[in-house]
């Protein structure tokens, strides 16, 4: 036996074992392919005899059967070939369409924070308006709207623009375009300044009588509750709510917590150095102005953290709002902004404001 028959004996013996089948996409593929490029049929080789063989009768049976097996392993290499060769170009394929603007996976657009075409809302206190600009502090506008009277606090909800009157103890109330005003949508409130609101309920500090409290309304102006949180200090100043929580500022040089579900003060409260102004909360940290000093203090709601001159500014800060990326306030005649993080400060962001005691920010 030559090492040609030796080869044949053990190719032979590999085809009865081994594999008689390919993947369905593969063949397909092949298939496709030798219609498109005709070429020599590689069995009929495998049928042709020559006169020594037809002499040799057994020995022809076997040197057919594996001049069979040969041509079979042959066409099986072919379409493993072909089959590797369509996989690949259609891996290569992919990408170049996408490049090329085909079709593709949809890209995830990336998160737009919901204040980005919002505005920010000041209380200009001397000269009874709300003032308004964009929140690059563009488009400024400080008497966007008229009528009221010394406001002290400012809150944007839904569809309208609330003011706190301090110079007659009453709530107004317009549209976001300003249009629709009702100066005294409240009455009687008992000293409303700072403002807030769950979506559901305006909320507002008293300052008047023995003990302060926090005052509650529908966002219409009705069903008042003059002390639907008491127990307060005789001066409670800013507010701001996260949650079931609502956080209430007090002359008595703390920030104080109440539960909305059913309006009493819970847990421990945040004690400071000095009284607090405004108020505003983004995520974990609770940020505060000190009325008294030249910084606004930054903690995490559970009192830690707690940084009472996280931001140094020129003047004594009043309202605190944020955008969820920068903290904004209303000091000596204007509006400052820095980033979350303390950096950025710009203590003039928007100037030309009349005394502007409180800032919001809202559609």
């Amino acid at each position: 036996m030559n090492r040609e028959d030796e080869f044949e004996l053990r190719l032979a013996e590999w085809l009865e074992d081994g594999p008689f089948s390919a993947p369905d996409h593969a063949v397909e593929a092949a298939i496709r392919h030798a219609q498109a490029h005709p070429r020599r049929r590689l069995l009929s080789a495998a049928f042709r005899r020559s006169a020594m063989n037809e002499t040799h009768a057994a020995p022809v049976v076997r040197r057919r059967f594996l001049r069979v097996g040969r041509a079979f392993a042959a066409g099986m290499a072919s379409i493993a070939l072909v089959a590797i060769l369509v996989v690949s170009g259609l891996a290569l394929l992919a990408p170049r369409q996408t490049n090329t603007g085909g079709p593709g996976p949809a890209a995830t657009p990336t998160p737009t924070p919901s204040s980005a075409h919002g505005y920010i809302y000041w209380a200009n206190h001397k000269d009874g308006t709300i003032g308004r600009a964009n929140l690059d502090g563009t488009g400024v506008n400080q008497s966007f709207v008229t009528g009221a009277t010394s406001p002290c606090g400012v809150a944007v909800i839904g569809s309208y623009i609330y003011w706190s009157n301090d110079q007659d103890n009453t709530i107004g109330r317009a549209n976001l375009d300003g249009t629709g005003v009702t100066p005294r949508l409240i009455t009687d409130t008992g000293g409303a300044c700072g403002l807030a609101s769950d979506g559901t309920h305006l909320y507002w500090t008293n300052r008047s009588g023995e003990y302060g409290s926090i005052g509650r309304a529908n966002l219409d102006g009705t069903e008042v509750n003059l002390s639907f949180i008491s127990g307060g200090s005789p001066t409670l100043v800013g507010v701001a709510i996260s949650g079931s929580y609502i956080y209430i500022g007090s002359a008595a040089a703390s920030i104080g917590r109440a539960n909305l579900d059913f309006g009493g003060f819970v847990g421990s409260s945040i004690g400071l150095s000095g009284v607090p102004g405004g108020i505003a909360i983004s995520g974990n940290y609770i940020y505060w102005g000190n009325s008294d000093s030249t910084t606004i203090g930054r903690a995490t709601l559970d009192g830690m953290e707690m940084n009472e001159s996280f931001i140094r500014i020129s003047g004594n800060p009043g309202g605190l709002a944020t955008d969820g990326t920068h903290l904004y306030w209303s000091s000596a005649g204007a509006i400052g902004r820095a980033n979350l993080d303390g950096t950025g400060v710009n203590q003039s962001f928007i100037g030309g404001a009349s005394v502007p005691t409180a800032v919001a920010i809202g559609g």
